[in-house]
């Protein structure tokens, strides 16, 4: 027997393809009311500030906190740390931290969280014997405030560290009626929480492929994985052609990888995969179980309702930023099984069945994923949904509020453009 929600919201089916696609299928206010996008998103408008335990939040005006792990230094024995702070501008966090690598001449920088490219974000960094430290840089759109040494145990518990993130939106150049807009916004205040969906920039905003590309890694389709890579949105294409137009491309240094391994073996693709960075082949199957997630909630949203309370097979525990008690999806897979430890079975087992998956399949993919990148286990842990953490709305329609960590300010953004968010974004 499922258990009720005592207070739920019902979803409102979307009819935006894209969507579906990505297994966005459901929105919390009504699609009767949906908004223009009158430009898209940018820097100027949208500023995000990640908030970590003992740091607070990231800013470059920012002031070290008392007792934040500095009295553990002395008792550590390894190297410490280099903690940043790093403001970019239109720019994606692994782009910035490889930027910061060869300038730092550091063996590794550590993220707690991956950033919106089109926003001003600041965020923590960790960066790891640095040859050439400096206090300060600045290098284009990029700029990083040296804070403090920290201990190096605390690579240990970073997935720890980030626990939210603050967001500001200038909604008065985005939006062409204000007080339709401040009409959602209060619909949304009275919810008092978001789906916690993984939104577009999960998947490619402009390509949206990476959960296509960890399908065809679990399902070892590697010649369709190939495809994709360099085809997409076709199915097919004369790929040497398409390879000598991508290596000119800069920003499209994923693809220019493949295409100049393909021109040395095309005859081993294993060897070709093999040739991108690990922390980007588990970024494609990361995508995948993201997308499996949306697929759970959507459904879950469709059977039975959204709120703060679990149906049969969840678990709920409390987020670490708004400190409220949520339903959440976990599972696990690993050489030997997929094991879910909350949420419903059935439902998560259809969902792979759907993707002609099921659990020998995966098992048997995680051997040749740990053949290919090294990575032992994948695990998707996450809330269903988001509290609305201090939303505020001001004269000037600048939007403020802080979600706890994983949230995509993108799913209020969703629900105020609906099907016009793809213009926005």
């Amino acid at each position: 027997m499922k258990r009720r929600n005592s207070f739920v919201i019902k979803c409102s089916e979307t009819r935006y393809d894209l969507d579906r696609r990505l297994g966005i299928m459901c929105y919390e206010t009504s699609t009767d009311v949906s908004l223009e996008s009158a430009r898209r998103i940018g820097s100027d408008v949208f500023t995000v500030y990640e908030v970590a335990i003992y740091y607070g939040i990231a800013s470059l005006s920012y002031e070290p906190r008392e007792n934040s792990y500095e009295h553990y230094l002395s008792s550590d024995p390894g190297t410490p740390l280099y903690l940043y702070i790093l403001n970019k501008k239109d720019l994606d966090t692994l782009t910035a931290t490889r930027i910061l690598k060869k300038k730092l001449k550091c063996s590794k920088i550590t993220h707690l969280g991956l950033k919106d490219k089109a926003a001003d974000t600041y965020q923590f960094i960790l960066a790891d014997k640095c040859l050439n430290f400096t206090p300060f840089i600045k290098k284009g759109s990029i700029e990083a405030v040296f804070v403090r040494l920290v201990p190096r145990r605390i690579l240990f518990e970073r997935e720890d560290l980030l626990i939210g993130n603050c967001f500001k939106i200038s909604m008065k150049s985005l939006v062409k009626d204000p007080e339709a807009l401040r009409g959602i916004i209060d619909d949304i205040k009275e919810i008092g929480f978001l789906p916690n969906y993984y939104s577009y920039q999960r998947f490619g905003v402009r390509r949206p492929i990476t959960h296509l590309l960890g399908l065809q890694i679990l399902s070892q389709s590697l010649d369709e994985l190939i495809k994709t890579l360099i085809c997409f949105p076709e199915h097919d294409c004369d790929i040497d052609l398409r390879c000598r137009e991508i290596v000119k491309k800069k920003w499209m240094w994923i693809e220019g990888i493949i295409c100049r391994e393909l021109a040395k073996s095309k005859s081993d693709i294993k060897r070709v995969i093999k040739r991108l960075p690990r922390e980007i082949l588990k970024l494609y199957v990361s995508a995948f179980f993201s997308y499996i997630f949306n697929y759970y909630l959507s459904y879950r949203w469709i059977l039975y309702g959204l709120g703060i309370e679990n149906i049969d097979g969840e678990k709920r525990s409390i987020t670490p930023l708004s400190r409220v008690e949520i339903p959440y999806m976990h599972i696990t897979l690993d050489q030997e099984d997929l094991k879910i430890l909350s949420g419903d079975k059935e439902l998560i087992l259809r969902i792979f069945s759907e993707h002609n998956l099921d659990t020998e399949d995966l098992t048997r993919a995680m051997n040749f994923i740990r053949e290919v990148t090294g990575i032992k286990n994948f695990i998707l842990n996450r809330f269903l949904i988001t509290p609305l953490h201090k939303l505020q709305v001001k004269e000037d329609l600048e939007i403020s509020f802080c979600l706890d960590k994983g949230g995509y300010a993108t799913n209020l953004l969703r629900e105020v453009f609906k099907e016009n968010i793809y213009s926005l974004l």
